[in-house]
C-alpha cells in the first residue's frame, strides 16, 4: 500500500522530483555562487492509496519495478502540473 511519502518515494525514483520541488543547489566551477533547480511552483495530484490498490497486483509490482519504471514515470507525469498551484480550501 502506498502513501503520500510513498508518491514522493516514487517520484524521487524516477527522477521526477525536480517537477514538484525547489531546492539550493552549490555552484560548480569558477562560480560558487548557489543556484535555484526545480520549478518553484506545482501542483502534484496524487494518486490516493486507494486507486493503486485497485490496480491488478501484478500490474503494480511491475511499475515499482526496475522494468516498469519507465511507465510509472510516464504515469506520474500525467499527474504534475508545473509552475501552477492549485488550492482547494475545504
Amino acid at each position: 500500500m502506498l502513501t503520500v511519502f510513498g508518491q514522493t518515494s516514487g517520484l524521487q525514483r524516477v527522477g521526477l522530483a525536480n517537477a514538484v520541488e525547489w531546492r539550493y543547489v552549490p555552484g560548480t566551477g569558477d562560480d560558487k555562487k548557489w543556484k535555484v533547480e526545480g520549478t518553484g511552483s506545482a501542483t502534484f495530484f496524487v494518486p490516493s492509496n486507494l486507486a493503486f490498490k485497485k490496480l491488478p497486483r501484478k500490474l503494480e509490482l511491475f511499475l515499482f519495478s526496475p522494468f516498469g519504471e519507465g511507465v510509472l514515470k510516464k504515469l506520474l507525469q500525467f499527474h504534475v502540473v508545473p509552475n501552477i498551484v492549485l488550492h482547494s480550501g475545504k
